[in-house]
């Protein structure tokens, strides 16, 4: 059976998988005919990262609190974070169990392995030595690989640990870890969950059907401007493809979802929806002086930052994909995700 095994930095992306639209690309991949594997050293490490993440929001917003208090009567928000914790690590085990996933144990490595593979200047440890979470990552999924299933997928966006070569949602795994695998087995690298569902998840179902066919009548266009007046405003990336500044640009305005294509896929007797649009939106950032009024003094408005650079802002559109899910019980689309497809990233093109 083909096996999807899932890093880390999947968990943190998919925020702990505790919203019901990241929960389906899970239950879209079972459904499917998939297995789905995790190393525990993952889970030990998304149980940790959850706690430490936690602890540092919660230092966060008693500072805050303070700073507002000192203007107006707060009501106490006091937030527990042993009871967080306690809860968020039950939530955990009970999703594994409800999908069910396969939990891979440590691997048969002795710390003397650790402590030489630091030294050995071999992938998944860094030039630095570090790295020995990821060594324990890839020899569980190297333990738990049969060359009679397959085929395998590797769901990192740790790609300069794991990877040789990469786009912007693939990934060649290293010789050096290749050379760990069985020579009939290959491990297929994914950077994110939504490519792989996009070309080998979905396909062995019936495939996107276009929403009308679903017979259902719920206000798309109106779930999809919630969604991106939710997650659009504010939102920083390194560049966007046609803009013409890059390194840190921010949305600070939005304009209504247009051009919707939607599109729908049947789990058991959920939905899985696909909608995709695109929105004008106001951006700010920054630009060399030379190049803007060189270049762009006529067509985008900027004011002095410094010496050298531009404080510029002008519009471009953003083709945005959302991913949501549709239950017929409650006769509501919910657990939204979004991803700006033309968004530029900075690692891929390093």
């Amino acid at each position: 059976m083909p096996t999807i095994f899932l890093d880390t930095n999947v968990f943190m992306d998919a925020q702990y998988f505790r919203a019901a639209g990241a929960q389906a690309f899970l239950r879209t991949c079972k459904f499917a005919g998939f297995d789905i594997a995790v190393p525990e050293v993952v889970l030990d490490e998304v149980r940790g990262n959850f706690q430490k993440g936690l602890s540092a929001a919660l230092v966060s917003l008693t500072k805050s609190e303070r700073q507002v208090a000192r203007f107006v009567t707060l009501e106490s928000s006091e937030v527990s974070l042993d009871e967080e914790v306690e809860g968020f690590n039950a939530f955990l085990e009970d999703l594994l169990k409800d999908i069910g996933v396969d939990v891979l144990p440590y691997p048969d490595a002795t710390t003397k392995d650790l402590v030489l593979g630091g030294y050995s200047n071999k992938k998944p440890f860094k030039e630095s030595g570090e790295g020995h979470k990821d060594y324990l990552i890839w020899k569980s999924i190297v333990e738990r690989v049969d060359p009679a299933d397959g085929p395998h997928y590797f769901v990192t966006s740790n790609t300069s640990d794991f990877a040789q070569d990469k786009t912007k949602e693939t990934f060649v795994l290293h010789a050096e870890l290749q050379s760990d695998l069985p020579d009939e087995v290959s491990v297929l690298g994914f950077t994110g969950r939504q490519s792989l569902l996009e070309c080998h998840v979905l396909p062995r179902l019936d495939g996107w059907k276009p929403w009308s066919d679903s017979k259902v009548d719920i206000d798309v266009e109106n779930f999809a401007e919630s969604v991106i007046g939710k997650e659009l405003p504010y939102k920083t990336m390194y560049g966007l493809e046609g803009l013409p500044f890059s390194n840190e640009v921010t949305i600070t305005m939005y304009g209504n979802p247009e051009n919707l294509d939607v599109h729908y896929a049947r789990i058991g007797d959920q939905y899985m929806v696909r909608i995709r649009g695109d929105s004008e939106c106001l951006f700010d950032g920054y630009m060399d002086k030379w190049e803007y009024f060189s270049e762009h003094s006529e067509t985008m408005s900027g004011s002095d930052w410094n010496d050298h650079v531009v404080s510029v802002e002008t519009d471009a559109v953003v083709e945005f994909e959302i991913m949501a899910t549709y239950d017929p019980a409650s006769g509501e689309l919910g657990g939204a995700t979004l991803k700006v497809l033309n968004e530029i990233e900075d690692d891929i093109y390093q």
